[in-house]
């Protein structure tokens, strides 16, 4: 199983249908050790034979064994996919999971009988949210300009009552913060 796969279980509870509203998509310090065992167990640390400790804060003090003089460590942010753990030990403060990100190349193509909307879009300029509409159709196969403008209006109508069978799928990646070793899948 992908970290991605069993964060998406673990948060199941937390993800909310309606995209304007995601929060609290990750967990944190102690949330966390309930699913060491599981967490050990994914793909990501497949090479991995250390063990993980769970952080309370992002900082935390650290005595340095050269030096002997007391510092902090501070947990750092990875996207992690595409990536496996390696080295002894994973310090682990947060595992979390992005919001929905889109292929720009694919968000027009149509996803069901010709026809797509997209997510929630913000123009650059005013960041007013849109949402755009494919609505394909074939000029050489038009019979008549109203049974276009039928077939065009029933499909729209479908499209704007049931938006997420015609919208593109997103994609999550997993986001850890913490201090560990990562390499990248060849």
């Amino acid at each position: 199983m992908k970290l991605r796969e069993l964060l998406e279980i673990i948060l199941a509870p937390q993800l909310v249908k309606d995209k304007e509203e995601e929060k609290n998509l990750y967990i944190r310090g102690e949330d966390i050790i309930p699913y060491k065992n599981a967490i050990l167990a994914c793909e990501e640390f497949k090479d991995f034979k250390g063990d993980i400790f769970i952080w309370d804060s992002p900082i935390v003090p650290y005595v340095d064994p050269k030096y002997k003089k007391l510092t902090s460590l501070q947990a750092s942010t990875y996207n992690i996919e595409g990536c496996y753990f390696t080295g002894d030990i994973v310090y682990l403060y947060e595992l979390s999971l992005s919001h929905e990100l889109y292929n720009p190349s694919i968000l027009h193509k149509p996803v069901k009988d010709g026809s797509s909307i997209t997510p929630i879009q913000y123009d650059v300029e005013t960041f007013e949210r849109f949402k755009d509409i494919t609505l394909r159709y074939y000029p050489n196969k038009v019979k008549s300009y109203p049974a276009l403008c039928l077939q065009l209006g029933t499909r729209l109508y479908a499209i704007l009552s049931n938006e997420e069978e015609y919208t593109p799928k997103g994609v999550r990646s997993v986001i850890a913060r913490g201090k560990f070793t990562l390499v990248k899948n060849k």
